[in-house]
């Protein structure tokens, strides 16, 4: 096991650290006298800092994938059509899918958005919804009502995000669909997926 030590002078105070680095969880002893004493297990890549004097006091924070400290933002999935897609069917047509690696036990935080048409001069109804796993719903169906000032002819852009706790491998799509014998249109989908606990 390899130890080193860091000092750091911050105004007045000399902030003093060590650090050791090894293969498994901490087996050394906490110094005495010592402030804020880390241990870094090369093996699994856990950092563990030491919050009393004793050996029974490391905590461990895991993830640290080499800078910035914990899960969050690991697991980062993005998906993108960009194209225009359109349709005349009234079952939901799938416009995007992200597929997931196999995700460890967390909370997540999914952002979806997407180009929705609207045209004032037809009767034109459409419906997007964002889905997991092809079963459950977590958005919409959103419909779009164009307002009065608005062009004869345009697309909204609608988007937000959802907390997710997943675990394994999981789908997310957006699907869009028309619901009064016209043609309607999407573009821009968008699927970004990351960890937050």
């Amino acid at each position: 096991m390899a130890n080193e030590f860091h000092k750091n002078l911050v105004g007045n105070d000399l902030h003093i650290a060590r650090t050791q680095v090894g293969s498994g969880d901490p087996n050394g002893s906490v110094t005495a006298g010592i402030i804020g004493q880390f241990f870094y297990d090369t093996a699994n890549d856990n950092l563990y800092v030491a919050e009393a004097a004793d050996d029974s006091s490391w905590v461990e924070v895991t993830g640290t994938g080499g800078g910035g400290g914990g899960v969050f933002g690991t697991q980062y999935t993005y998906v993108a059509s960009e194209g225009e897609s359109s349709t005349t069917s009234s079952t939901f047509q799938q416009k995007l899918r992200m597929t997931t690696g196999s995700l460890p036990s967390g909370d997540y935080r999914l952002g979806y958005q997407w180009m929705q048409n609207y045209d004032r001069s037809k009767s034109a109804d459409n419906e997007v919804r964002v889905e997991q796993d092809d079963t459950t719903q977590l958005v919409g169906p959103v419909q779009v009502i164009a307002k009065i000032d608005d062009e004869e002819q345009g697309y909204y852009l609608m988007g937000g995000f959802k907390k997710v706790t997943l675990s394994g491998v999981h789908t997310f799509d957006i699907d869009f669909r028309e619901t009064n014998n016209e043609t309607t249109r999407i573009k821009q989908a968008r699927l970004e997926l990351w960890r937050v606990t």
